[in-house]
C-alpha cells in the first residue's frame, strides 16, 4: 500500500470518529476534523484535485474557528445534553447563494486553467463545503442541507478517481446528514 492509501485510511478513520462525533454536537469533534483534513490534504494533493486541497485547508481553518466558537457556546449554555443552534438569517443566505454562485463559477473557470483531474465537481463540492463548514461553526441546523449537496457530489468525483477510501468516507458522511439533522432536530435549542 502507498502513502496515499494509507493516508486515505487515516482520513476514513478519523473522519467517521469526527461524522459521529458531528452528529452528536462534541466540541471534541473539531480535533478529529483536523486529523481528517490534514490527511486528506494529502490525498488531493498527490491527487490533484487541487479545490478539495483548497478545502481541507480551509477545514482546518474553520476547526480551529469552530474549536473556540463552539466553547463559547458551551459557556453560554452550559455542557449539557441539548444541542446549541443559532437561527439561520436571511442576510446568512443572500450572503451564502451569492458565494455559491460566484465562487463555484470562479473556483470551475480557475480549475479550467490547471491540471485538475475533476474541475465541476471539484469546485461544486469545494464552494458548497465551504458554506456548510462555515454554518456549521455558528451553528445552524440548514448546515445538514448543504453538506448533503456537498458530499454527493464528492462521492462521485471521488469514485470517477478511483480513490475508493475517499468515496466509502464521503458516503458515510452523506448518510449522517441524514442522522445529524434528526438528531440535532430532537435535542435542539436556540442559544
Amino acid at each position: 500500500m502507498d502513502i496515499c492509501g494509507i493516508l486515505e485510511i487515516v482520513a476514513l478513520v478519523t473522519g467517521i470518529a469526527y461524522m459521529v462525533l458531528q452528529v452528536l454536537q462534541k466540541r471534541i469533534m473539531w480535533y478529529f476534523n483536523l486529523v481528517t483534513s490534514a490527511s486528506s490534504l494529502a490525498v488531493t494533493l498527490m491527487s490533484r484535485l487541487w479545490a478539495s486541497a483548497a478545502l481541507d485547508t480551509y477545514f482546518i481553518i474553520t476547526s480551529v474557528i469552530g474549536i473556540f466558537t463552539w466553547r463559547a457556546l458551551a459557556r453560554k449554555d452550559g455542557e449539557g445534553d441539548r444541542v446549541r443552534l443559532v437561527r439561520l438569517t436571511p442576510s446568512a443566505v443572500l450572503v451564502s447563494a451569492a458565494v455559491a454562485v460566484v465562487g463555484g463559477v470562479g473556483i470551475y473557470f480557475l480549475l479550467l486553467h490547471t491540471n485538475d483531474a475533476s474541475p465541476v465537481a471539484d469546485a461544486a463540492t469545494m464552494i458548497l463545503s465551504v458554506i456548510a463548514a462555515w454554518w456549521l461553526t455558528r451553528p445552524y441546523i440548514e448546515q445538514w442541507y448543504v453538506w448533503l449537496a456537498a458530499d454527493l457530489i464528492a462521492v462521485i468525483m471521488y469514485a470517477t478517481q478511483g480513490l475508493w477510501g475517499m468515496m466509502t468516507l464521503f458516503s458515510l458522511y452523506s448518510l449522517s446528514c441524514f442522522a445529524g439533522y434528526i438528531h440535532w432536530r430532537k435535542k435542539g435549542i436556540y442559544v
